[in-house]
């Protein structure tokens, strides 16, 4: 099988090579944080990306900052180039004017963009904003995030609009 795309591929090499320098086998290290040995492989192949928290436990399991597996700019800049290659020029002025668009019109947006989105779809962006809002420095300072739709199906799911503490900017950024 194929990778899922760039970020899964490193971050699923960089598992594998820490895991290797700990001495632990795929199984042990699964034990450890708890997860199927078979997720493990699927993660060393490129085949899964672990959630945030996942990716947490396997930092502090096997002794490294969660960073290290994360793909550098650089390393995802082939993936961002075809995806840029793949837009409309629309769509690409409408991405680079994001942050310009009032919050109102940003989750139109989001809203346009899961109901695109297949049953299986609509999961994984809910389960990606989840973990965004996790992280702080995504975070603005006291708005109320984009993070509520409602997915319909067999298991019902929602996430709910919250105002949240803010974090900080990146670096260079303001």
């Amino acid at each position: 099988m194929k990778p899922r795309n760039n970020a899964a591929a490193t971050i699923g090499r960089r598992i594998a090579i820490e895991r290797h320098r700990a001495g632990l086998t795929q199984a042990e290290l699964a034990a450890k944080v708890g997860l199927a040995p078979i997720t493990i492989r699927q993660y060393e192949k490129g085949l899964r990306e672990p959630r945030i928290d996942t990716l947490r436990k396997i930092a502090e399991t096997l002794e490294t900052n969660i960073t290290y597996f994360l793909p550098t700019p650089a390393e995802n800049q082939n993936y961002f180039d075809k995806v840029r290659n793949s837009l409309s020029f629309k769509e690409i002025d409408q991405l680079e004017n994001f942050d310009l668009w009032t919050e109102e019109e940003n989750l139109d947006l989001i809203s346009e963009a899961v109901q695109m989105l297949n049953l299986e779809g609509q999961k994984v962006a809910l389960e990606r904003v989840r973990e965004l809002v996790e992280i702080a420095r995504y975070r603005s300072p006291g708005i109320t995030l984009p993070v509520s739709w409602r997915i319909d199906g067999p298991e019902e799911q929602s996430i709910d609009y919250e105002t949240v503490e803010g974090g900080s900017e990146p670096d260079g950024q303001h």
